[in-house]
């Protein structure tokens, strides 16, 4: 992104993603905003943090899970594997955030560093998964729990998927609950379980 640059309705570039899950320019559907925040209660009562726990929020983006983690006294590190999308999480989060451009593949901490971690909608966007998965498991603590809130099956040939991929080359695929929790047991997780959501 550049930086003085804008979109066509005069909102400079990135802008909309500080305004996120609420709707605006980039997600106008006031279904798809209120799904994001059903999303992001619904993960964080899994998780169930406590103040001052220390979660790492993985595929953050903008920021904005760190943001509202912040806001029920939850400490957060931002992990993104794109600058640009955490330089718009600085300005969400200001001067104090605690931001790291790393890979899930390779997470850049010592072992045994978090209470938690929490990642929406994101792990499908990782080539490896396994590999992630091993790397989470490291990082967490000894009774650290993990929580994914994740697209099923058909996410990968939905139209919006599809022209990200051919558009933006995003890695898009399905997360197949079963699958998944195969190779959870694999990385070393002790319990793992499948909540549907409501809707």
């Amino acid at each position: 992104l550049r930086r003085k640059s804008s979109s066509a309705h005069g909102e400079p570039a990135g802008d909309w993603l500080l305004q996120m899950p609420f709707a605006g320019l980039g997600m106008s559907n006031i279904r798809l905003a209120v799904g994001e925040m059903y999303n992001f209660a619904s993960a964080v009562m899994a998780l169930d943090p406590a103040p001052g726990d220390l979660v790492l929020d993985l595929g953050a983006g903008s920021c904005w899970v760190s943001d509202w983690l912040n806001r029920l006294l939850v400490d957060t590190v931002s992990l993104d594997i794109a600058h640009d999308m955490l330089k718009i999480g600085q300005r969400r989060l200001g001067p104090q955030a605690r931001l790291t451009v790393g890979d899930f593949e390779a997470l850049p901490f010592t072992a045994e560093t978090f209470d938690g971690a929490i990642c929406l909608s994101a792990l499908h966007h990782v080539p490896h998964i396994p590999r992630a998965l091993r790397e989470i498991h490291r990082v967490l603590r000894e009774d650290g729990v993990v929580v994914f809130s994740e697209p099923g099956a058909g996410h990968a040939s939905h139209p919006q998927s599809r022209a990200e991929m051919a558009e933006l080359g995003v890695l898009e695929r399905d997360i197949i609950a079963a699958e998944l929790m195969e190779e959870c047991r694999r990385a070393g997780f002790e319990q793992v379980s499948v909540q549907p959501y409501l809707f």
